[in-house]
C-alpha cells in the first residue's frame, strides 16, 4: 500500500520520457537514503556514511538543475554516468565488495542505464557501464584489500537486505514506468478517438459532416437506394435570431436542432448532418414515401416546439425538401442533392416552415 501511495505522489503527466526521469530519479534518491541509513546501521565507517550521504544530496542537486533548466534528458544521461562511474564503483569498493550486497547494486545500475531513451547513448552507456563493473569484479579479486572485510553474519544481512531493498526498488520502478506508459498510452488513444470524431462530425451539434455524409451516399446510397430518403433542410430566419439573440444563443438552436436531428435517425441506415451552417441533411429509411413525409413533417413539428430557458418566447422553425433517393434520374450525388435543394427553396418561397416533396 505505501509503494502505491508513492507512486501516486509521483507526476505521470507530461512526455514518456521526463516521466521517465523523474521517477527513476526520485527512486535513486530512496535508494541513497535507505544505503545511507543502512550503512550507518552496520557501521561500515564514517567514509561510507559520508559518501552515501553524498550520494543523495547529488541526487537532489541534479533534480533541482533538471528543473530549472527543462534538460531531463541531458540530466538523466548524466545520472546515469554519474551511477556507474563516481556512485556505484566508489560504493562497491567501500561498503565491502562481494562481501556485502553491493552486486545487486551494479545490477541495478545496468537497469537504470538501459532506460535511457536515445538508442545510441544508451547502448554507448551500457557497454561502458559493462565494461566498468566486470572490471571492478577483476580488480577486487585481485586486490581483496581495498574493500573492508565483513563479519559472515554481517556480510549474508547486507547481501539479504541489499537483495530485497533492491528487487523492491525494481519492482516499483518497472511498475512505475508501465503505469506511466499505460497512462501516456490511454491519452494518446483519447487523442486519436478525438481527432477522428472531428473528423467526421461537426464539433458543435455532434451531427456527422458534409465529408462523412458524401461518402455514405456515394459508397452506400446510391450503390442500394431503396428505402432510402433524403430531407435537406435549414432554419428560417436564423440570420435574425444570431442578430437579435446574439451568436451563442444561435449555437444552442443548432444543438439543440442537432440533438433532435440524431434521435430522429434512430433506424439502421440513417444519419443525421450538418451540412453547412443553419442547413441539415436527415437520410432516413422508410418503407414508401408517403411513410418518410410523415417522419420528416413529425421532425419538423418537434423543431417548432422547442423551447429555450434563455429566449422562451423565440420559436424555430425549418424548411426542407424531401426526395426520394431510389428516383433512377439520380444517377449521382451532385443531381440527388441539386434537387434536394430545389425542393428546400421551393419551401421558402411558398411560405417557409414546410417540407416540399414531390409533386
Amino acid at each position: 500500500m505505501e509503494i502505491k501511495k508513492i507512486l501516486e505522489k509521483i507526476p505521470l503527466r507530461g512526455s514518456f520520457e521526463n516521466v521517465l526521469f523523474w521517477g527513476v530519479l526520485f527512486f535513486c534518491f530512496l535508494a541513497a537514503i535507505a544505503s545511507t541509513i543502512f550503512t550507518a546501521i552496520e557501521d561500515l565507517g564514517g567514509l561510507a556514511i559520508a559518501y552515501t550521504a553524498l550520494i543523495s544530496l547529488y541526487f537532489v542537486i541534479l533534480g533541482v538543475v533538471a528543473f530549472a533548466t527543462g534538460k531531463n534528458q541531458a540530466c538523466y544521461t548524466a545520472m546515469c554516468f554519474a551511477i556507474n562511474t563516481f556512485i556505484v564503483p566508489p560504493m562497491f569498493f567501500i561498503c565491502g565488495a562481494f562481501d556485502s550486497g553491493m552486486p545487486f547494486y551494479c545490477l541495478t545500475a545496468i537497469l537504470v542505464t538501459s532506460l535511457i531513451t536515445n538508442f545510441k547513448t544508451r547502448t554507448a552507456m551500457l557497454i561502458y557501464s559493462v565494461i566498468l563493473n566486470v572490471g571492478i569484479f577483476f580488480y577486487d579479486w585481485f586486490h581483496p584489500d581495498m574493500s573492508p572485510t565483513l563479519e559472515p553474519l554481517d556480510g549474508i544481512v547486507d547481501q539479504a537486505v541489499s537483495f530485497v531493498f533492491m528487487a523492491i526498488l525494481m519492482f516499483t520502478i518497472v511498475s512505475y514506468l508501465l503505469k506511466a506508459y499505460s497512462r501516456e498510452r490511454h491519452d494518446k488513444d483519447e487523442v486519436i478517438a478525438k481527432l477522428d470524431f472531428l473528423s467526421s462530425h461537426d464539433p458543435l451539434t455532434g451531427l456527422y459532416n458534409r465529408r462523412s455524409f458524401i461518402e455514405v451516399v456515394r459508397n452506400k446510397v446510391l450503390v442500394s437506394p431503396a428505402g432510402y430518403y433524403l430531407l435537406m433542410f435549414d432554419i428560417d430566419f436564423f440570420k435574425r435570431i444570431n442578430d437579435n439573440f446574439s451568436h451563442i444563443f444561435g449555437d444552442q438552436v443548432l444543438a439543440s436542432i442537432g440533438k433532435l436531428a440524431q434521435e430522429t435517425c434512430s433506424d439502421d441506415g440513417e444519419m443525421a448532418v450538418r451540412y453547412g451552417g443553419e442547413e441539415f441533411i436527415l437520410l432516413l429509411r422508410s418503407e414508401n414515401y408517403n411513410k418518410a413525409m410523415v417522419k420528416a413533417e413529425i421532425f419538423r413539428n418537434n423543431v417548432s416546439a422547442l423551447k429555450f430557458d434563455e429566449q422562451p418566447n423565440v420559436h424555430v422553425n425549418i424548411s426542407g425538401g424531401l426526395v426520394d433517393c431510389y428516383n433512377p434520374e439520380f444517377i449521382n450525388y451532385d443531381k440527388l442533392l441539386t434537387v434536394a435543394d430545389e425542393r428546400l427553396y421551393t419551401a421558402k418561397s411558398n411560405g417557409r416552415n414546410q417540407i416540399v416533396g414531390k409533386k
